[in-house]
């Protein structure tokens, strides 16, 4: 069954894992100062489930911060109603995002001594509004 589903979907035997890792919830952590893109396969959409900028454990993120100076045992939850639209607003119902992880792209400017991060979790879906414009572009196409 998994290798018609690799097939059915354009995956081979050696994309497999990286098929497999894009099903179900997903975590991604960036440090401050950092990038992260978020892509989903085709016709798939990001669902964002939680976003979290600050600090909440003294375990994520510390070599960066140390080399900056800044403290990684002191804690900093940030407004996750304001994580959550800001991170939201950039991805939810896209195949593809990218988030920043700063304090300009949140708004958030408090806490400047604390080294934060952005923990993100969200979960691939299937688009039907994608699928269904697939459908008709191959109907159109053939």
């Amino acid at each position: 069954m998994l290798l018609f589903l690799l097939l059915f979907y354009g995956h081979s035997l050696e994309n497999a894992s990286t098929f497999l890792s894009l099903q179900g919830p997903q975590e991604t952590i960036t440090c401050e100062g950092e990038k992260e893109w978020i892509e989903c396969p085709q016709y798939k959409v990001i669902k964002i489930s939680s976003a979290f900028w600050g600090r909440d454990d003294t375990a994520t993120c510390t070599t960066n911060g140390v080399q900056h100076g800044l403290s990684t045992s002191d804690m900093c939850p940030q407004d996750e109603s304001n994580s959550m639209t800001k991170v939201e607003g950039q991805c939810k119902d896209e195949q593809a995002c990218e988030l920043a992880a700063t304090s300009t792209f949140f708004d958030k400017t408090d806490c400047g001594q604390v080294y934060k991060y952005l923990r993100v979790n969200y979960e691939c879906l299937p688009s039907e509004s994608r699928v269904k414009a697939a459908i008709q572009r191959s109907r159109i196409a053939g």
